[in-house]
């Protein structure tokens, strides 16, 4: 069987990403799923994404 669990800290996927959307409120709330998609992600790895994007400009 696929696992659909979603666990905190973990990177997402596509797949990860669609089921946040599926399991969103109706109808679709985009600050509701950027907020949802935070609480999913590694911290760590939004940190370096960040750094990473500040080094650009």
């Amino acid at each position: 069987t696929r696992r659909t669990a979603l666990l905190k800290g973990q990177m997402l996927n596509q797949e990860g990403l669609w089921q946040l959307i599926v399991q969103g409120s109706a109808p679709f709330n985009i600050e509701e799923l950027l907020q949802r998609f935070r609480d999913c992600t590694n911290q760590e790895q939004e940190d370096d994404q960040t750094l990473l994007s500040l080094e650009v400009l």
